[in-house]
């Protein structure tokens, strides 16, 4: 048999020199799969709170039963004021440097605050800032999460990438409620121990994770461009030494030719707008963001109102008022057909489809109004087609934001500069989805209180 030498394009990295598992750690399935943890763990310990919460506020907290609601209210709205500084501090970070590891990484450090303030104290003022530190967590995690996927993903198969983060994010969601159990039978203290146990596992993943000196290499050529030197479908055919001979060439014969040239470049440069005024004229992404922040209203007024609901109306304890949550989270196995019909036939109808489908769910919510078997099978049914919406939303927001760069980007090569703006993209994205859940708990907690759960629906 002969050997053939590989070419020096083609040669492989001397593997006594490259990390321990480098294939595995650096390939686009682990990538995902990192992504995707870090998102179940995220969401695993903002969804635990909320069946504990009202409990441990009118128990452990000693709180009057007429503020409990308030309160409650006030912790969800914190979580989502802080995801807003979050993602658009991570986002500018990430855009602004051609790795994204470091911000994913940063923000474990605010998650891990959050949860030694959850288990010190249990007074509401630190509970707030236990939670705000949790809000920012969260936008270190979606924002460069996402924007470390996208580097890694081919642009034909995003949906079916944000299909599986989703499903992540929902399954922490449908299983954080859970540690309501827990809490009943061994108390607060012992409810956090999957949540340690979890945060341990997602530090070893972020730091497994490895973008590679040279990702681009390793990326397909129609991956999204936000790295320099990459090689992208917007990549000029002629190589920097071409171009450079070329353009000294041409100064050498017409002098005045590069000189306007170099001065229409800086021209263009100054009059460039900065990223996020250029992807807040897009009119993609201004539906795309309201379409996000109509979801997460919908899912924070179900999280302000229905444990308490449950718990008031059918008697429930804290483990099922954490149960009930299983009806909006289960459905979101969806995900994963809705994520690689996207790729396959777009986005266009998926959303308009998703809000038809919730708007009736939502309103015929109003006529549950006791214990009855009924009430809780028409509950279940409700909040199912209203939880399979939101993921198809969830889904098909992530990755139209995606395409819409990454066309704007085909259109305009650099018009976002040399790293891109696909994190910033995300993190208005994220913004628009913290405006949703800030909103959301606030206007239900005031309709309840105001005129009852049939309010809310009527609303």
């Amino acid at each position: 048999m002969e050997s053939h030498a590989e070419s020096p394009a083609r040669a492989k990295p001397d593997s006594s020199n490259m990390p321990w598992a480098y294939e595995l750690r650096s390939s686009e399935g682990f990538t995902i799969f990192a992504v995707a943890v870090a998102m179940f763990v995220d969401s695993f310990i903002y969804s635990m709170i909320i069946p504990i919460i009202p409990k441990v506020l009118g128990g452990l907290g000693n709180l009057p039963a007429d503020d409990v609601q308030t309160w409650v209210a006030i912790l969800l709205a914190a979580y989502g004021a802080t995801l807003i500084l979050g993602s658009l501090a991570f986002g500018y970070i990430s855009d602004h440097s051609n790795k994204r590891k470091p911000a994913f990484f940063i923000c474990l450090i605010s998650m891990a605050g959050a949860v030694t303030l959850f288990i010190l104290s249990i007074s509401p003022p630190v509970l707030v800032i236990a939670r705000l530190l949790q809000g920012l967590a969260a936008g270190g995690v979606w924002v460069a999460g996402l924007a470390l996927i996208a580097n890694r993903v081919s642009k034909d198969r995003i949906g079916d990438a944000m299909g599986h983060t989703t499903l992540g994010m929902n399954w922490g969601g449908l299983l954080g409620p859970f540690t309501g159990i827990i809490y009943d039978k061994f108390g607060y203290y012992a409810s956090f121990a999957i949540p340690l146990s979890l945060l341990a596992l997602d530090v070893a993943l972020r730091f497994a994770i490895i973008e590679g000196p040279n990702c681009s290499e390793a990326r397909p050529t129609n991956c999204y461009n936000t790295f320099s030197g990459d090689s992208s479908e917007t990549t000029p055919c002629l190589t920097d030494d071409d171009e450079n001979e070329d353009r000294a060439l041409l100064s050498m014969t017409f002098p005045y030719v590069d000189s306007e040239s170099q001065q229409l470049k800086r021209k263009e440069s100054e009059c460039r707008l900065s990223p996020m005024i250029q992807l807040l004229q897009n009119p993609r992404i201004l539906v795309t963001l309201l379409e996000i922040a109509l979801a997460a209203s919908i899912l924070s007024a179900f999280e302000a109102t229905l444990p308490l609901f449950v718990i008031e109306r059918f008697g429930w304890g804290s483990a099922g008022a954490g149960m009930i949550f299983l009806s909006l989270t289960v459905p979101s196995a969806a995900g994963l057909v809705v994520g690689k019909l996207a790729d396959k036939i777009g986005t266009r109808y998926f959303a308009p489809l998703a809000f038809l489908l919730a708007g009736p769910a939502i309103f015929l919510m109003r006529y549950v109004t006791g214990p009855s078997t009924l009430n809780v099978i028409l509950l279940v049914g409700l909040l199912s087609l209203t939880g399979l919406s939101v993921v198809v939303i969830q889904i098909i927001t992530m990755t139209e934001v995606f395409h819409s760069v990454n066309d704007a980007e085909a259109k305009s090569p650099e018009a976002f500069g040399p790293y891109g703006a696909i994190a910033q993209a995300y993190a208005i994205l994220n913004i628009s989805f913290a405006c949703g859940q800030f909103a959301g708990p606030l206007i239900a907690g005031m309709l309840k209180d105001g005129t009852g759960w049939q309010g809310i629906y009527t609303c």
